[in-house]
């Protein structure tokens, strides 16, 4: 699934006073078209999973519908975690 800047901002805003941590996880596993039945009936047996646990900070805070340069800046960083996480998965899946 691909990040959804405007969807994740929301989010990040709306639980802003809790100050959340980030949890950034992707799953990998060698199978073509996976679903929730295939892994319960154990279909995929192995799936490997990577996270990261990032702190709380402010730069992930702003007017994602109104300030342009705010939504630029946020869906570049959530682009570069996708191509981090993209990166990972081909070095896992080859």
């Amino acid at each position: 699934l691909t990040p959804h800047s405007r969807s994740i901002g929301h989010v990040l805003n709306a639980w802003a006073d809790l100050k959340p941590d980030w949890c950034d996880v992707t799953l990998a596993y060698q199978h073509t078209h996976p679903s929730l039945w295939h892994w319960l009936c154990g279909n995929i047996p192995t799936v490997v999973i990577q996270y990261s646990i990032t702190p709380f900070d402010t730069q992930w805070l702003g007017d994602i519908e109104q300030d342009r340069e705010f939504r630029r800046q946020f869906q570049e960083q959530l682009n570069t975690r996708w191509h981090q996480n993209d990166a990972w998965l081909k070095a896992i899946l080859n």
